[in-house]
């Protein structure tokens, strides 16, 4: 089973991502997104944690900041054997600080912790396509995105746990921020 700590997107930046997500899916015939279909942007991913050690952390986390904004800045793409094409969220204050407090907190309560989301490693993203293997499919995905794509802000109101195991997806615990 693989966990995320994850922030939550509030209905209409949820409802947003469903629209790209599905626009690109119907203009590319890209099926990848389905892989991963809970709108989120990670703070930490791992192959397992301690949940009960790991729901305090989002307890303090949620009451000790308050709802935010992230500015959603460019897109990108992680190459590699398993490419994916994201939305770039901007590394600021917030997010970095958040950041550093999550990782203090649940850093010895998690095993297969993904080095990409060490600090001088994490680049903060919303997944659109995951794993897609057909060259073509990701040259539309990024060709059609050149000319759609327009900065953004998006309102970020929850912290929680999110997990796959196989192909079943689900929220394990969430909580607004409150702080």
């Amino acid at each position: 089973m693989i966990y995320a700590i994850a922030s939550l997107f509030d209905i209409k930046t949820d409802d947003r991502t469903r629209e790209l997500w599905d626009w690109i899916q119907c203009v590319c015939s890209l099926d990848g997104i389905s892989i991963s279909p809970i709108p989120h942007f990670s703070w930490f991913v791992g192959e397992s944690l301690l949940s009960g050690e790991v729901e305090q952390a989002l307890i303090a986390a949620a009451k000790n900041y308050p709802p935010f904004e992230v500015n959603v800045v460019d897109i990108g793409i992680f190459t590699g054997d398993h490419p994916i094409v994201y939305l770039g969220l901007q590394k600021d204050k917030t997010l970095v600080r958040l950041h550093q407090t999550m990782r203090q907190a649940i850093s010895q309560k998690t095993n297969g912790t993904s080095l990409f989301y060490e600090p001088d490693q994490w680049i903060p993203h919303i997944t659109l396509a995951y794993h897609e293997h057909d060259v073509e499919r990701l040259a539309c995905t990024v060709r059609q995105l050149v000319f759609r794509f327009r900065p953004m802000k998006l309102s970020v109101k929850e912290i929680g746990l999110i997990y796959q195991n196989l192909d079943q997806y689900g929220v394990a615990m969430k909580y607004a921020f409150t702080g």
